[in-house]
Parts: C-alpha cells; structure tokens; sequence
C-alpha cells in the first residue's frame, strides 16, 4: 500500500507537468506555479490530540544546581525560562491552474511539535533510603503530509475567489517520548518547600510510520500581480495508524486517526 501510494502521487506530478506544456500554448498568462506558506494548527481528537494540541512551550535551564549538576536536576533559584508556542509549520505546494474552474496541487507541510503532553502512567518505588516517581514526559512529534489535491472553483475564478478542495495523500510521521525519575526526600524541603533532589530520563521510545489519509477544505484565493498568487485557506487532515496499541506509550499507536486542523496562508510564483 505504501509503494502504490507513493506511485499515485508521482503519477500526479508527472500529469501536472505534461498538463502544463499543453496549457501554456493557450493561456497567456502563466499557469504553473510553485508557492510556501505557514500555518496555524492544532491536532485534534483521542489521546494524539490530547497530546499534541497547539500549546505554548515553557522550558526551564536547569545546569548549576547544588545538588546534581546536569541538565534534568531542579533548582528553582537557577533557572530561567524561554518560551515559544508549537506547533509551528511550514507549508509548500505547486502546480497548475487547469481551467477556470479547477486547479490540481501537490502539497507537503513540516510540522513540529517539541511540547507534548504525554500521557504519565505514573509509577512510584524506592532507592535505598529515597523515594522516586516515574512518569512520561518530553513527547515530541515531526509529521511531513504529502497530498495530491484539487482545487475546485465552482462558480469559476474570475466570478469569485472562493473554491473548495479535497486530495489523497501519504504521512511521514515520527514521534517520541522519554520516562523521567523524580527522585525525592519527604525529609529534604528546598526552595517553593519541594522535596525532589533531582530527576533525570531512564528511558527513550520513538516510533516512525507512513500513513495513508485524505484532506478537505475551503479557501480563497488572490493576486497580487500578474506573477504572483496567494491564497487563505481552513483545512483539515486525517490520517490512519496501521495498527492500535493502547499499551504503547506513543500516542499515535492508541489513536484510531491522526487529525490536524489548520488555518494556512501561502503565496504562489507563476513559472
């Protein structure tokens, strides 16, 4: 399945291409174009968009502690704080205006999320004379969609800027999660009155996966000269796990779909 996805799509680059020769004979003004973007967007439904829903990041340094020198130790009075939102995506796409009344793309976006919210499983035990709680954290996720899509413009493109489209495509993904060990001392009572001396990863899982899924959505297009196109566009992705694990302590595999809604803006460069 994975291969006649992957001969579908160039199938379809190779018919924009041999499309546009035939088209540019007729139209004066250019047809084929190649454009970039970005998007605003957020995974949606199960645990993978409890997981990774559009958050803001806040991460901490946590080197010079007194306790335990290493990056995972905790010492409040020697950190500081940076922060950014996730996810962050970037957006590109080419192809040709066919007629007035339909456009045939090919897609692909990059997105990350360096701030998941995992799902804990909390788990406690002890070292000698301390205690230590396991959890799950640190969930981070690359997806890299490729679709092959139509836009349709039904009441034409010179009439309205307004169309809708739809395509078929194959998903890159790759996330992963650490296990971290707070080990504490109900004795010890440091700064804020917390009783952990320091906590570091014990463990690393990183599942990758092509999956297969389909888009819909609805935009409006814009020129802004003669050589140069844009769009706005609100659409949704979704995409299928091969299979379901709700032991795994990756979110993808305990997820019936992996469904990502955006908000997107990209502009277009006629060739």
């Amino acid at each position: 399945m994975k291969k006649q996805s992957l001969i579908t799509l160039i199938a379809s680059i190779s018919l924009i291409i041999s499309m546009q020769d035939s088209y540019s004979q007729i139209k004066n003004e250019p047809n084929f174009y190649i454009g970039l973007g970005t998007s605003v967007s957020t995974f949606i439904g199960g645990d993978f968009g409890s997981t990774f829903a559009a958050r803001f990041y806040s991460d901490r340094d946590y080197y010079n502690d007194y306790y335990y020198p290493g990056p995972y130790t905790i010492n409040e009075l020697h950190n500081y704080r940076h922060e950014s939102f996730f996810p962050l995506q970037v957006d590109l796409a080419m192809g040709m205006d066919v007629t007035r009344f339909t456009t045939v793309q090919i897609e692909s976006s990059i997105i990350w999320h360096l701030n998941g919210n995992a799902r804990r499983n909390y788990e406690t035990g002890t070292m000698g004379d301390l205690n230590y709680i396991d959890r799950n954290d640190n969930s981070e996720l690359l997806a890299i969609p490729i679709i092959a899509s139509i836009k349709l413009f039904p009441f034409g493109r010179k009439q309205t800027s307004f169309y809708i489209t739809g395509g078929y495509g194959v998903q890159y993904m790759q996330e992963s999660v650490e296990r971290i060990r707070n080990v504490y001392d109900y004795n010890y009572y440091g700064y804020n009155n917390s009783s952990t001396l320091y906590e570091y990863p014990i463990s690393d899982t990183k599942g990758r996966e092509w999956l297969q899924g389909f888009k819909v959505g609805m935009g409006v297009a814009f020129r802004l000269n003669r050589n140069v196109t844009g769009d706005v566009e609100l659409k949704a992705t979704n995409f299928y796990p091969p299979f379901r694990d709700n032991s795994s302590n990756l979110s993808m595999y305990r997820s019936p779909d992996i469904t990502n809604v955006s908000l997107s803006s990209k502009i277009f460069f006629g060739l």
